[in-house]
């Protein structure tokens, strides 16, 4: 594996899993230092870095995902659906100049596609500088049902409204095994790979992410990983890969987790290894 790490050679599928399953301090001694030798020959020793807030549009949501602890259901006290005035207030009180918003919400008939649309459109049309990275393919989904449209008649809509790029949230883990456990309402694999195709061919980049830290074994991750690189591969629109790892407080699916497991062990290992299999691919 080093030297293919070394020549900018491909690692394969069972190359990636013996990463992933490496557990002495030696072997993930020498991945860090591999993985950090790549990053430097890529990104020199710079660091780059993107001012974003979130305006989660609302917190009312109708799904049963087990890792989530954010939803609300409409009758809390907690709940909310923020309108345009309270969206200023917030960026205008941001620590310092903004650079990207995250826009994204709950998903419940308390809130209309057309609804969110006019908002992302406020927010743009006050805010003209700023980057709107917006919706996850799970919304897309969700507003193509509510509508009765395509995925890219309403990601149209979207970038029309303001967005210029997709969230690449809600993937969770490309692999249906591991979906139909922790959020079977949610749409597969193949939907979520071509709702963010189709984001690319109107000209959109988006990012890509994992949640990790539950009940994923190392094969699930290499399924996951395999399908963003072909993915990548076939459109070029990916700008980053983000490892998100699982926060188990308050919720089902932490009640399902090894306790025992070095969490921060794994974060580091899974961000070594994904900048090893995503060298010639994504850069960040």
């Amino acid at each position: 594996i080093e030297p293919k790490i070394k020549h900018s050679i491909d690692l394969n599928e069972e190359e990636l899993k013996w990463l992933l399953d490496l557990s002495t301090p030696d072997d993930l001694r020498r991945l860090y230092d591999l993985a950090g030798e790549l990053n430097e020959r890529l990104n020199g020793r710079n660091v780059s870095f993107i001012h974003n807030m979130n305006v989660n549009y609302t917190n009312i949501c109708e799904y049963h995902c087990t890792f989530c602890e954010f939803k609300k259901s409409p009758i809390s006290k907690d709940a909310y659906i923020l309108d345009f005035d309270e969206v200023r207030r917030r960026l205008d009180h941001a620590d310092g100049a903004l650079s990207e918003i995250t826009f994204q919400g709950g998903l419940s008939q308390e809130v209309k596609f057309n609804e969110v649309l006019s908002l992302l459109k406020q927010i743009r049309e006050a805010y003209p500088e700023i980057h709107l990275h917006a919706f996850s393919p799970e919304e897309i989904d969700y507003y193509a049902g509510e509508t009765g449209q395509s995925y890219f008649e309403i990601i149209s809509q979207a970038k029309g409204a303001g967005m210029n790029s997709m969230c690449g949230t809600a993937a969770e883990v490309l692999d249906d095994e591991v979906r139909r456990k922790i959020c079977w309402e949610k749409i597969s694999s193949d939907e979520w790979c071509e709702i963010i195709k189709t984001a690319h061919g109107l000209g959109l980049h988006s990012t890509a992410t994992i949640l990790f830290g539950h009940i994923e074994t190392s094969e699930h991750v290499v399924n996951h990983f395999k399908r963003v690189r072909d993915l990548q591969r076939e459109t070029g629109g990916i700008t980053e890969f983000i490892p998100l790892l699982f926060m188990p407080d308050k919720t089902k699916l932490g009640r399902l987790v090894d306790s025992s497991r070095d969490r921060i062990e794994y974060a580091f290992k899974m961000i070594a290894v994904s900048r090893l299999y995503f060298m010639n691919d994504i850069r960040n």
